[in-house]
């Protein structure tokens, strides 16, 4: 372990030699991809240096595997001592505090022409997950063109963009006209979409509006109010499975998934109708199962957590699903959707890109 004093800093910098050695940024080190150039087998583990000086504020080191490095001393220190900066937090929210909220909903023209009110929807679906694009031309080709501004369209086994109505042209309850309890979708993909985008381009009838559920402020009441049930479904993993002629998609996971390094919920994953048979846990365990999973469904359920709209021609609407669940209530008549989904990382790339996130 290295210790280096410098008179601009508060406190010496103490850091390990081989990260500082791999951490080198020379031309030979590191390339113009920003990827390292180098065999990491190539350094000795007990690589130290040989002789270190300081001249100004950059660092010389000479290394014992006979490279030569220079670092600036003020960058290795906010490297080494500075947390992650997040310029968006989360806003988690239920009905009574969304609405009349400052979230995005902004007009597709100036969306498209003005670079800060494209941030603003991405800072949006960020802090509440969901942002909307009012005046779309209520067809397929300008949705895409919405989404694209942005991100690039997932392919899935829908496609690209795609559209549904009550033609059944999926094994899905989406192309039917019955109710849709809030869920996220994917939950048979090991990786699930990022962002879904809805437009409704076509809407003849009774019925069929569109509720959104912070599936996050959910989390924070279960875990407050039933900590057992929170525990367990961030432990327990749940069959999910989608099967069409030419397509068997299935994938185990806990509804609720912890990122390791904050421990906080990252994803939640409820998808009611896409279950597989489930029997990875012993039949003496699956009344606490469903006890537990029952207390989620009800939570995400209740009607202070339920926010519903009629979603009209001419308005985007893009979540994330990894946060927000989504649904429709049961519709009579004429009512096609188009859409899209984002792949988190495509998501996650711009936000970087914009500074909300590292």
């Amino acid at each position: 372990m290295l210790e280096i004093h410098h008179k601009s800093l508060q406190s010496p910098i103490k850091v390990c030699s081989f990260w500082l050695r791999d951490h080198c940024r020379c031309v030979d080190c590191y390339g113009e991809t920003s990827q390292r150039k180098f065999n990491i087998n190539d350094i000795p583990l007990n690589v130290e240096p040989t002789e270190l000086t300081i001249e100004t504020d950059t660092i010389h080191v000479n290394w014992s595997d006979c490279h030569e490095s220079n670092y600036n001393i003020l960058e290795l220190n906010e490297q080494l001592n500075s947390k992650p900066t997040i310029t968006v937090e989360k806003c988690l929210w239920s009905v009574a505090d969304i609405i009349g909220s400052s979230f995005a909903s902004v007009s597709f023209n100036d969306y498209l022409v003005n670079d800060n009110v494209a941030k603003e929807v991405v800072a949006s679906l960020i802090k509440f997950g969901f942002a909307f694009i009012k005046n779309v031309p209520a067809n397929l080709q300008s949705t895409e063109i919405a989404i694209e501004h942005l991100f690039p369209v997932q392919k899935t086994l829908f496609g690209e963009m795609w559209s549904f109505s009550d033609k059944k042209e999926h094994n899905d309850t989406a192309y039917t006209t019955i109710a849709l309890p809030a869920h996220n979708d994917n939950t048979y993909f090991n990786d699930a979409a990022g962002l879904q985008v809805l437009h409704c381009v076509r809407r003849a009838g009774d019925g069929g509006e569109s509720l959104l559920v912070d599936g996050f402020n959910v989390l924070k009441n279960l875990r407050e109010q039933n900590h057992e049930a929170y525990e367990y479904l961030s432990k327990t993993f749940i069959p999910s499975e989608y099967i069409e002629e030419g397509y068997h998609f299935k994938y185990c996971a806990p509804a609720i998934v912890i990122d390791p390094l904050t421990n906080e919920p990252n994803q939640i994953r409820f998808n009611m109708n896409d279950r597989a048979l489930f029997n990875n846990i012993p039949q003496e365990e699956m009344l606490k199962f469903y006890k537990h999973y029952k207390a989620l469904a009800t939570e995400i359920q209740r009607d202070e957590n339920e926010w519903r709209f009629k979603l009209e021609p001419g308005t985007v609407c893009i979540f994330d699903n990894w946060r927000v669940l989504h649904g429709r209530t049961e519709y009579a008549g004429q009512r096609e959707m188009v859409g899209g989904y984002v792949a988190r990382n495509e998501f996650l790339s711009v936000a970087r890109r914009y500074g909300f996130i590292q």
